[in-house]
């Protein structure tokens, strides 16, 4: 996947959960070693299984175990 390919997806993650029905707040993406993190604050406990749709439709899977950090790889 090329960089601009990564920053697309990064960036259309973003947007999505912005726009989903989950109460996050504080969204942010940085580029790791392997590919990009977004991190957020989750407000709502109970919209965990919604954040975690979101990203995996866009190819980011979960890191750490707060379900705020996803990760995708390059």
């Amino acid at each position: 996947m090329t960089d601009d390919d990564l920053k697309t997806r990064t960036n259309d993650f973003v947007h999505a959960l912005a726009a989903s029905d989950a109460d996050v707040a504080n969204i942010s993406a940085e580029r790791t070693e392997q590919g990009m993190r977004v991190t957020f604050d989750l407000l709502d406990p109970d919209d965990t299984n919604l954040v975690c749709d979101v990203a995996d439709e866009h190819g980011f899977e979960q890191y750490g175990d707060t379900g705020e950090r996803f990760e995708s790889q390059s």
